[in-house]
């Protein structure tokens, strides 16, 4: 038996839900609140132990939660469904303007005292659904840090410090609410958020109320500056902008500058003040899990953020700090620095270590399973969309829009190896999806992020303007046993990725042993980084046991494809293409008994290489000489000279002692490898434009190549409501390693 409720901006949470609109007589109709309707069904359950399978029906319009609507294991089995657009919004709109000058602009002022009562500290402010940013100085330039007195100068990556000294004339002590400003330092692959507590005119020292987790003085590899870069955000003084605002905490009032054409009459202004929408959370300790339920159509929209809090820790902005559960995912920097960096002694960090891995979601899931978004639209959202959490199974994410997203887009995360087992989290599904405009807030998050995770499949999705990495999978370090295994990531589009803004990233990232995880059919283009490292395909750290088949990768602003210390990787039948640099980077592979483990090879097959004058590959650590790769029956072609490209920069660190020099084709066939391999113009339309169809393919099909096919990456029109379940692969080789 199917039981039915409704629910409508029109309805009454006293009234009984089972009319689709309110009656004539106007004493019974739809409910008001999803929360109600939630608590119906527990209710009905409770009186007749089962109330059948439920569905709660919702009507257009807007439905504003200053909590989040919690769904528990006794809720399990709901479907949701909204008919027209429905609007889960964790806003208040915001009214009672009056217009003043403020710098010397025409300016929106009003009274927020009631609303700091009950929010302290608002930071996302909305006008007729986008995002307006905080004032900013300066408006599109960086300064740069001055100097960084507490960090030694002998110094490594984790030396960070709460203090640093700015240039003349980058603060000034007369702005207002100087502990209202935060700097918002971008450097290497993190962005760093310090709250100024005090700012000491006489030394230009300024003090935060967070230490930064990395350092603020630069090596050579680290930027071209000797400190690093960053902006001041919410000053006062910098309100110049139309569609900058500025939140006055002592004075109580809000400050917009209205872009053109907008009126107090024709613009909703609304201030988040919700930081969650919606949490699908059963209990992991216990094993009673929230199942099966779904959500179809809806939009969840304008939730807060707030500087990181989650070092180290499962970060859950509904419950109290203490009681936050260890979290693993960063072992590898918690063990390395937890005496050094004083992990337990209440220390705030500006910053995670990494593609803002901590933040919750604006929709979390944790202890749920077989529950799905279907084709529902997240936006405006301060954290990342989505967080699937810990002791999470079979959660399905399909025909989504995720768009202008303060953190990322999809986050699945659960327990390491060495974690609580049940905390483990896998079989998750991101099909059809578009993520665009994450990182608004953090640009380190991640389109998608898969951290510790097994058996998931990200497939179909188009994931776009993000300044760092669109799919990230792995999260270990070396070549230890890792949970992280079986991931499918195929037929993804991926492009405009990074901006220029932050470093070591790529399309698709990975770390740590996968065996059994593909990277198949992704179409990935214009990649570009901060300082370096804007690869199209980025195997790191470890990574190993991997295939990646039939992938386009082209227009990077480094090389389409960096392998940076893996083993038994096996590369076969992808277009690299018009790389910034060399198309192919290899480095840090073992060799000479330098690391661990002896050489492991990696299997370069049936590539199409196109080049426009550079080299096809860059050897960075000896691959070469070691004989450590099987290169063979690939296609090689240089676009510019219409002849055989470079085939070899060999460019060795210097702790190696070695010249740097070029390699052809016919020494690399001494040394055996490329004995199959031709060089021919692969015959494609027009690979500048980046079209990449060939008219021509004999010179591929001589080597049996089979060309990817760009038109089937991306969001189907049609895609199927169930996907194939993950095809298994037999990994070259053992995946756990020992003494």
């Amino acid at each position: 038996m199917t039981r039915t409720l409704y629910v409508s901006p029109q309805g009454c949470d006293s009234w009984h839900g089972h009319l689709a609109e309110p009656a004539a007589n106007g004493m019974d109709g739809p409910l008001a609140t999803l929360s109600e309707a939630v608590k119906r069904v527990r209710h009905l359950r409770e009186q007749r132990h089962s109330a059948g399978q439920v569905v709660v029906r919702v009507a257009a319009g807007r439905y504003p939660t200053k909590r989040p609507i919690e769904i528990r294991p006794e809720d399990s089995g709901i479907r949701f469904v909204a008919e027209g657009e429905a609007v889960i919004d964790g806003s208040i709109g915001i009214t009672g303007w009056s217009v003043e000058q403020v710098n010397g602009r025409p300016c929106w002022v009003t009274d927020v005292g009631a609303l700091l009562t009950a929010v302290p500290q608002p930071r996302s402010l909305f006008a007729n659904g986008e995002r307006r940013p905080r004032s900013r100085y300066p408006k599109q330039d960086w300064l740069t840090i001055r100097d960084a007195p507490d960090v030694p100068e002998t110094f490594d990556l984790f030396d960070g410090a709460s203090r640093f000294i700015a240039a003349q004339g980058d603060f000034d002590e007369a702005w207002r609410n100087p502990t209202n400003i935060e700097a918002v330092i971008n450097h290497l692959w993190i962005e760093e958020r310090m709250p100024v507590s005090h700012y000491d005119a006489a030394q230009r020292m300024v003090t935060s109320t967070h230490r930064s987790i990395f350092t603020l003085r630069n090596h050579e590899w680290m930027g071209s500056t000797p400190c690093a870069k960053y902006f001041w955000e919410n000053v006062f003084e910098a309100m110049s902008e139309p569609g900058e605002w500025y939140l006055d905490r002592d004075a109580e009032r809000l400050y917009y500058l209205p872009k053109e054409g907008e009126t107090p009459e024709n613009t909703d202004v609304r201030l988040a003040v919700a930081t969650q929408v919606i949490r699908l959370h059963g209990d992991w300790e216990t094993g009673k899990t929230v199942r099966g339920v779904r959500f179809e159509g809806f939009t969840f929209a304008h939730t807060d953020w707030f500087p990181s809090e989650g070092w180290g820790r499962w970060w859950d902005p509904q419950t109290p700090e203490h009681t936050w559960p260890t979290k693993d995912s960063f072992r590898h920097f918690n063990t390395n620095n937890l005496e050094k960096r004083s992990m337990n002694t209440g220390t705030r960090f500006a910053a995670m270590p990494q593609a803002a891995h901590d933040l919750p979601g604006a929709v979390s899931l944790e202890a749920a399973e077989d529950c799905a978004f279907v084709g529902c639209t997240f936006r405006g959202l301060g954290f990342y969309a989505i967080d699937v959490r810990g002791a999470c199974r079979g959660v399905r994410v399909e025909r989504c829009r995720i768009d202008d997203i303060g953190g990322g887009g999809v986050k699945i995360d659960g327990a390491d190896l060495h974690g609580d087992p049940r905390l483990r989290t896998g079989h998750a599904y991101v099909g059809d999806c578009t993520i665009t405009r994450c990182g608004r807030v953090y640009p380190s998050a991640i389109g998608v992020a898969i951290l510790h995770a097994a058996n998931n499949t990200v497939e179909h999705n188009e994931i776009a303007d993000q300044f760092y990495s669109a799919i990230s999978v792995g999260w270990t370090w070396g070549f230890e046993q890792a949970l992280c295994q079986q991931n499918l990531i195929q037929y993804n589009h991926l492009h405009h990725i990074g901006h220029g803004r932050l470093s070591d990233m790529g399309g698709i990232y990975t770390l740590g042993c996968q065996p059994g995880t593909i990277l198949r059919g992704n179409h990935i283009h214009h990649i570009e980084s901060g300082h370096y490292g804007g690869w199209g395909i980025y195997l790191d750290e470890g990574s190993a046991f991997m295939r990646v088949e039939g992938n386009l990768v082209h227009h990077t602003g480094s090389q389409a494809f960096n392998e940076h210390w893996g083993r038994q990787n096996i590369i076969t039948d992808n277009v690299f293409a018009l790389a910034g640099s060399e198309l192919v980077q290899l480095c840090r592979e073992e060799h000479g008994g330098q690391y661990h483990y002896p050489p492991q090879r990696c299997t370069f097959l049936r590539n199409v290489l196109l080049t426009d004058g550079g080299a096809v590959f860059k050897d960075a650590m000896t691959y070469f000489e070691a004989g450590v790769l099987v290169s063979d029956l690939n296609l090689y072609w240089d676009l510019s000279a219409q002849a055989e490209p470079t085939l070899w920069n060999y460019e060795p660190w210097d702790m190696l002692g070695k010249d740097a020099r070029t390699i052809g084709l016919s020494e690399a066939r001494e040394q055996g490898m490329d004995r199959h391999s031709m060089v021919a113009d692969p015959g494609f339309a027009s690979p500048e434009s980046g079209d990449f169809t060939a008219a021509d393919i004999s010179a591929v099909d001589a080597l049996g190549v089979a060309l990817p096919d760009a038109t089937k990456a991306g969001p189907r029109p049609e895609a199927p409501e169930w996907s194939p379940v993950l095809e298994a692969y037999r990994p070259m080789g053992p995946s756990v390693f020992t003494d």
